[in-house]
């Protein structure tokens, strides 16, 4: 998770890559595809 705030301080953005992975990838299952990802923004 990150936080962005501005030049004042103030908090005006989360990203959030949470979660396990998906699936798999077709052909190799060792390597695992498609996590989450949520974007919050604030207003003053």
């Amino acid at each position: 998770m990150f936080y962005h705030y501005n030049n004042e301080d103030e908090l005006t953005q989360i990203f959030d890559f949470g979660g396990m992975p998906y699936k798999g990838l077709e052909g190799n299952s060792d390597i695992e595809i498609g996590i989450g990802f949520d974007t919050y923004l604030f207003e003053r």
